[in-house]
Formats: structure tokens, sequence, C-alpha cells
């Protein structure tokens, strides 16, 4: 097949089909790695995705069967949401009718899905995010706007898939049970393996990983029992990673406030690679205090390397990711001490640590492969090209009737 992917994503991680001479784009790095798994598979794959630093749309042959289609993105939110993200639906289902993918992989309800049932009706759609929680956290008309695209994305779309099964029932009760997404849950290309690094209980590296400072990501929370556990482990550590969370950034500004940085790193925006060395040779715990994640990338990373994370019990897809508790820490992350009680838990308890360790892999190896999601989708695209083939030729029967 020759498959069409909507969606962020990294050039850099594809640059083996690319080339380096690639422009900056909106970036997440899974969809990249799902391109190269429909690849790995013998697919055909047009990428269609985002810049803010082109001019006009652009398409880049690569090789190996990648080609990628890249529109324009307006760097200010305000001006993406006010006429309801046209530039970037027009570039991207301009480039989608253009290339003419045999089926077409949009991800997220927002702009890339819509474009994508513009250009293809029964285009699937894979749901990462809910536009009710979107509501329920944020305020303001761009998040208004950008709700309600993507809730008539998710009422639009024949093939919808969702990434994580509250997520799906957040849909399903939205849309007054008129729309079942099926779920697909993410997954990571890497393997888990051991780890060298040993634990010292007495000088703990904790860790956030979340890009955004705001309610929903609550590390607020996380700064406020980190502080809390230090009157016990006065030598313990805490990294921070995300936009939000750098030197002068509104996180490290409010701690400061706050007289809640001491031990405290504020590392930021941070690349995927470097991201990933320092969860397997520096952090001992992942910290994941966000009230609500369909299902996190960085929180299955850390498993994957032998990092155990804590997460709140019930902040959506988040318990689904630990086994409901077998595989991480589950607690309030909206109590300071509820959350300080269990990162000094986790660190004290050596049996409890191991444990958390080997069926965080177990997890990951068994539920969270990339190469498995990358399987289901394909079953579900094989199915979508095969139905309009079937109804082509049940309309050619009639007709000739």
């Amino acid at each position: 097949m020759r498959i069409g992917v909507a969606g962020p994503a990294s050039l850099n991680l594809l640059s083996d089909y690319l080339g380096d001479e690639v422009p900056r784009t909106y970036s997440f790095p899974w969809v990249s790695h799902l391109v190269r798994e429909y690849l790995n598979a013998g697919h055909q794959v047009d990428l269609f995705t985002s810049s803010e630093h082109i001019e006009a749309p652009k398409v880049i042959q690569g090789r190996g069967g990648l080609s990628v289609h890249i529109g324009r993105r307006r760097s200010r939110a305000r001006s993406r949401a006010l006429d309801g993200f046209r530039l970037e639906r027009a570039d991207l289902t301009y480039l989608m009718s253009q290339a003419e993918p045999d089926v077409i992989h949009g991800h997220w309800l927002c702009e890339f899905g819509s474009a994508a049932l513009s250009a293809q009706r029964d285009a699937l759609i894979t749901a990462h995010d809910s536009p009710q929680v979107l509501l329920r956290y944020y305020s303001g008309p761009y998040w208004w706007i950008r709700a309600g695209l993507s809730t008539a994305t998710a009422l639009r779309a024949k093939n919808l898939t969702a990434v994580a099964p509250p997520l799906a029932e957040e849909i399903r009760k939205a849309s007054g049970r008129w729309v079942t997404p099926k779920v697909v849950v993410n997954g990571i290309s890497s393997s888990p393996r051991d780890r060298v690094r040993r634990l010292n209980p007495a000088r703990p590296v904790f860790a956030t990983i979340s890009n955004g400072f705001d309610k929903r990501k609550n590390t607020r929370t996380a700064m406020r029992s980190f502080s809390i556990l230090r009157r016990a482990l006065p030598d313990a550590q805490l990294m921070m990673f995300g936009s939000g969370h750098g030197v002068g950034e509104a996180g490290m500004v409010w701690a400061s406030e706050r007289g809640l940085t001491d031990g405290v790193d504020f590392r930021g925006q941070t690349n995927p690679v470097e991201l990933m060395r320092a969860l397997e040779a520096d952090i001992d715990v992942l910290v994941h205090p966000s009230l609500w994640e369909a299902s996190s990338i960085s929180l299955i990373e850390a498993q994957s390397v032998g990092v155990p994370v804590i997460g709140g019990q019930s902040s959506g897809g988040v318990p689904n990711s630990l086994a409901g508790g077998r595989a991480g820490v589950l607690t309030d992350v909206t109590d300071p001490d509820a959350l300080a009680g269990s990162m000094h838990r986790l660190i004290s308890d050596a049996e409890l640590y191991s444990s958390i360790v080997r069926q965080g892999q177990v997890l990951v190896r068994n539920e969270f492969s990339i190469r498995q999601n990358a399987s289901e989708y394909l079953t579900i695209l094989h199915d979508i090209v095969e139905r309009r083939s079937d109804g082509k030729a049940h309309h050619a029967k009639c007709r000739r009737a």
C-alpha cells in the first residue's frame, strides 16, 4: 500500500531516508517512529506534516519509499485558531489531494485529522487527546475552537481509534454514544533493557517530564511534594524536563517565588536522545503528576529502561500505562503529602522498587511495542482499502444490472 501519514513529526528521526537538509517541523517523534514501521513493513509512505519555517507548501522526495509533504503552520496559536486552522488545513488537504495515497492515517483530531477527512472521507483517524479534557483544564478562544474542531472531526470519522481506553470512553460519552473508537495503545520502538545505574536511597534522583507549566500537567504539586520529601532526604534531587521548566521559565519563576528551588535542576526542553540518556544514567524515579493523560510516551520510555514511575490514580490513561498499579505506583497527585509519601516509600523499599522495575519492563515488552501498534493499524488500513474496493465492485455490478 501507499499510506499517507498525517501528523506532527520529527524529520531528524528520518534523516537516513531524507538526508540532513530538512526544515524544522511541528514535532512529535512517535509519528516518525510509526512511519519507519510502515516503511519496514514494505509500504510506501507519504508523510504530511507542517512547519513554521517555510513560506509555501514543500515536497521532499526521500529514499526507500518515503516522501514528505510539508504545509505551512503559523507561529501564533491565536492566528491558527481564530480562522479554525484554515491555512494549516488547506495546505495539508491540498498536499494530500496531490499525492493521492491509497489510504490516509491522520493523527490528532484537530488540523491533521480534519484535513485527512477532507481529502479522504474514509481516512483512519487516531485520537491522542480528548476535546472535553482540553476544555476541562484550559480556557480561552484557542482551546474552545480547537476543541470544537476536534469534536467535529470525531463525529465525521468513519474509522476512528484512540490511544487509551479512558480516551475512547471520553469520546464515546461526549458524542452521545454515537462514536465508539477502537483502542490501539501507543508503543515505543526500543526494547526494554537492563540498567547499569545502582540506586542510592540516601541521594535519590527524581524527574518530571512535562511539556507545559499548567494546571493539567500539575508540576506545581510535584515541586511542593519534593520540598516535603527533602525534609527526610535532604540530598535528594529533582530534574525537571520539558517546555516551561527551563532556567528562567515559568516553572522556575513560580518555584523561586515560593522558595521551592532547593535541589531542583531545571533542564527545560531537551532533545529525545539526551532525555533518554538522562533516564538511563541519572534518574531513579519518574514522577508523573499530570491530572490527565491519554497515553504518555515518556512514561513508557522510562519503564523500558528500568525507571519506575509514580502517576495519578485518576489521571485518565495513566493507570492503564501502569497496569493498574502493578507496574508503577498510583497515588493522589493532587495531594502534595500523598505524592511525597509515595516518592519516599518507593525509594526506601528495595523490594518494591525492584518489583516495579521488573513489572514495568514486562508490561512494555508485552503491550507497548510500536511494532504491534503498526500491525494493528495496518490491519485497519487494509480493511478500509478492501471495503472501498468492494463498494466500487458492488456499484459497478448494480450499473450493469
